[in-house]
């Protein structure tokens, strides 16, 4: 049956939500082919646009340019089928071709210079200005390593803009000017201007936090540079596109810092971009960032373990040799197109700069536990912070709770002292609360090493006060990806097996009030979703049967409580475990999480489904799969 264009544009918009990778790109071809096969013209220009777009950001350039140049035709004999917003996006996907190519050092610049030529004068006939050809300019220049960067950067500065772009993208694409040339106080002028970012931007504020962070380091002001990296890290999970640049500027402050433990941390979470990125100068920039921060811990006498899946490299100072080679390496191919050796110069000396004045400090104190009646952990402990003359544990917590929304260092202090004087007091479990409090603050305060034995004390004193278990699920749960990224999870592991057998074995029987049962129940049920769902993901590398068990439980006990989208990602959960172990079952559990699912999270899964449909052979319903994402 043929679609109408309205079912033909809600299917490409469906597989917006998809990630980038093979299952979206075979999504937006089938379309195509339906938009061809049926002649629906109107939707040719907008199923084009959204094709450009999932080659390109799957790192496809070559490919994109390919569909691009049918678009590009498209747009000279048929202007009528763009509307308005077509017409935007396709100066966007120009931008993102001509960007491409010029990112790929094995594009020649005969080939690149016509395409700036002709994105100039499409701009023109358009009615367009000439901002966004002239930025393309500028970035070619940057590329080239040419004499005429700073006249190609003012000449950006100064064209009119065609539309007002996000404040914060305009300053970010400036700051990056600066911070290339070490222009690093300009960089703290220009980023700490007032403003706020559009919200519908996929990039800022996180991308400008990154470089504001940066030059705070270099020029001396760490304590302003922990407190940008904090703002970065927060709005880093709400930004939607690859950030890769930003990304590595982390680990380049964090190494650069000091931050041995944050570094490692960050390079574990990022270690794809190692192996590449959506171009090869995005590659470049995150392999010389990463240089830059590894090597920089090497010469402070700083080094640590790596947990790398492909990198062969199982410590910092081995990856700082590893990424020093390799950025050496690419940058050598773009200086062998742009005909000298700047760029190789530029890498080196970003990747041998002096270190910076100051070591970037996130410490959280954790005072040291005074209870006799909890069981504590051995790991030392900082001494307990200065308190207040007669200060109960009460006004402690209250002050804590006055400031955690505009000072949470000052909160994460008053925390600590809560904890040390309801210890003193007996309160065991009030003790154990404000621990709690004090591990989140701490967490958010990006020292994980506090966070940690925070929440360990909190829950031992949890346990031992015999406080309601459901209560200390929510702090288990909040412990576990800190213990996890640590790799520490003995004690929090043995923690939530202790309270799920705890959940498991009550009951209300002794509660007359049927109403009050079935409430409490519920309640119960829920605890027991969350924290088998929890232990699943602790022990997923060390037992993967039960993680899987436990996992499909939580998957149950969510569906029976209501939580039909916690359902679906336990059961994400439990198709990726059995994906980790190369299970055969694999795409069968994926579907069971495929069918569970609904709006952004169902493309996703689908995307995973049909790509391991297709690893084991069952293109059928893979097809089948995809015609489902595709809405038809």
């Amino acid at each position: 049956m043929t679609r109408d264009i309205d079912d033909i544009l809600a299917a490409a918009q469906n597989a917006d939500h998809m990630p980038y990778g093979p299952a979206r790109t075979e999504t937006m071809v089938r379309l195509l082919e339906e938009v061809d096969r049926d002649a629906i013209q109107d939707a040719e220009a907008y199923v084009l646009i959204c094709l450009v777009e999932a080659h390109f950001f799957a790192g496809d350039t070559p490919r994109a340019l390919v569909v691009f140049s049918r678009l590009r035709r498209l747009w000279a004999e048929h202007p009528e089928r763009f509307d308005k917003w077509d017409r935007e996006a396709f100066f966007a996907a120009m931008n993102w071709v001509v960007g491409g190519v010029q990112d790929d050092p094995s594009v020649s610049a005969e080939q690149i210079l016509p395409l700036l030529d002709d994105m100039t004068q499409l701009a023109a006939v358009a009615g367009f200005a000439a901002d966004a050809a002239a930025y393309e300019r500028l970035r070619w220049a940057i590329r080239s390593e040419a004499d005429d960067v700073e006249a190609r950067f003012e000449e950006w500065r100064h064209t009119p803009r065609t539309t007002a772009d996000c404040e914060f993208c305009e300053r970010t694409r400036v700051a990056m000017v600066f911070a290339r040339d070490g222009r690093y106080a300009e960089t703290v002028t220009l980023a700490s201007a007032p403003g706020a970012p559009d919200r519908r931007c996929t990039t800022d504020p996180a991308d400008l936090y990154s470089l504001h962070a940066q030059a705070l380091l270099e020029v001396g002001d760490a304590a302003g540079a922990a407190r940008l990296h904090r703002d970065f890290e927060a709005a880093l999970p709400r930004q939607s596109a690859h950030l890769t640049m930003a990304r590595g500027r982390r680990i380049w402050t964090l190494g650069r810092g000091g931050a041995l433990e944050l570094a490692v941390a960050a390079i574990e979470e990022d270690q794809d971009y190692l192996l590449g990125g959506i171009t090869g100068w995005l590659h470049l920039s995150f392999l010389t960032s990463v240089a830059a921060g590894t090597s920089a811990l090497v010469r402070a006498g700083l080094d640590a373990p790596l947990r790398l899946r492909a990198v062969p490299a199982t410590t910092v100072s081995e990856l700082a040799e590893w990424t020093r080679e390799r950025a050496l390496e690419l940058a050598d191919a773009f200086g062998a197109r742009a005909g000298g050796d700047r760029l190789r110069k530029r890498t080196l000396a970003d990747i041998e700069r002096p270190l910076p004045p100051q070591r970037l400090e996130f410490r959280v104190e954790v005072p040291a536990p005074v209870s006799t009646d909890a069981p504590v952990p051995t790991e030392a402990h900082q001494s307990a912070p200065a308190e207040s003359e007669g200060e109960t544990w009460e006004q402690a917590l209250a002050a804590a709770e006055s400031v955690v929304s505009t000072d949470l260092a000052a909160a994460a202090a008053a925390y600590g002292r809560a904890a040390v004087l309801a210890d003193a007091a007996g309160a065991l479990a009030d003790a154990g609360f404000a621990y709690a409090e004090l591990g989140r603050s701490a967490d958010l305060l990006r020292d994980p090493a506090a966070s940690h034995r925070a929440y360990g004390e909190s829950v031992a004193r949890l346990i031992a006060a015999g406080v309601e278990p459901e209560l200390t699920v929510q702090v288990i749960e909040a412990w576990a990806p800190v213990a996890a990224d640590r790799d520490d999870t003995t004690d929090v592991v043995a923690a939530a097996a202790r309270i799920h057998e705890l959940l498991a074995v009550a009951n209300d029987d002794d509660v007359p009030d049927e109403r009050l049962r079935a409430r409490r129940a519920h309640r119960r049920d829920s605890a027991l979703a969350v924290i088998s769902e929890t232990r699943a993901r602790l022990i997923a590398g060390d037992d993967a049967d039960l993680a899987f068990d436990l996992a499909f439980r939580a998957a149950e006990l969510h569906r029976d409580t209501g939580r039909a989208d916690a359902a679906a990602e336990a059961l994400w959960l439990a198709a990726r475990i059995r994906e980790s172990v190369d299970a055969s079952d694999t795409p069968d559990v994926m579907r069971l999480a495929f069918d569970a699912s609904s709006g952004h999270q169902r493309s996703v899964v689908g995307a995973a489904l049909v790509e391991a449909l297709r690893g084991a052979g069952r293109h059928g319903e893979a097809d089948d799969v995809l015609r489902e994402l595709g809405g038809n």
